[in-house]
């Protein structure tokens, strides 16, 4: 466990001002038709594995964060209840601060929705959101410790099979609901 006084991690500090180069970037010519290159030999399922790896680290740094114990021994971004108290990478409005996309957060949060309806031989799930509060909160009675949660999710991280099925879900519902607006303006 790591102590800290309501400071910003280093390496957090350190990933928020990569974050922000990388946005106020601006590369060079040459360096486009390199990039063009690599996005073409990429396949759809390296992608998508890519971004599953990607979303399976922001919740692991999510584990890392919600175990930060504050100078009385509570843990600091973490209320009683266990209500995360930080912005998430798969909330409405964090996902810019994690560097992830919208679309990205998007299924990320489709994701950890879908886990939360019981299934036969399926683990708790370690993120529960309240609908009533709009607030995502940590699952703290089964998951009681950083190892107990950081093993939930190495072993039940994101599958690229399962962000491109939510990815897939999430885009259906985009056209069918661009397709409803479009007949009720006709009206």
């Amino acid at each position: 466990m790591t102590v800290l006084a309501y400071a910003v991690p280093r390496e957090a500090q350190d990933t928020l001002q990569r974050s922000r180069a990388t946005q106020e970037a601006q590369p060079q010519r040459h360096t486009l038709p390199r990039f063009a290159d690599v996005a073409q030999s990429l396949s759809k399922a390296g992608v998508a594995s890519a971004k599953a790896e990607l979303c399976t680290a922001a919740l692991q740094k999510v584990v890392e964060l919600a175990f930060v114990v504050d100078t009385d021994g509570r843990y600091a971004n973490v209320d009683l209840d266990g209500r995360l108290l930080f912005a998430l990478p798969f909330g409405k409005s964090g996902h810019k601060q994690w560097g992830l996309r919208r679309r990205e957060a998007d299924t990320l949060r489709a994701i950890l929705q879908a886990r939360q309806v019981p299934q036969p031989g399926r683990a708790l799930p370690l993120f529960v959101y309240d609908s009533v509060s709009r607030s995502w909160y940590l699952n703290v009675a089964d998951y009681g410790s950083e190892a107990q949660a950081m093993a939930y999710v190495r072993q039940f991280g994101i599958t690229s099979r399962e962000f491109k099925t939510a990815l897939e879900r999430l885009q259906t519902a985009d056209r069918q609901t661009a397709e409803s607006r479009r007949k009720a303006s006709r009206r």
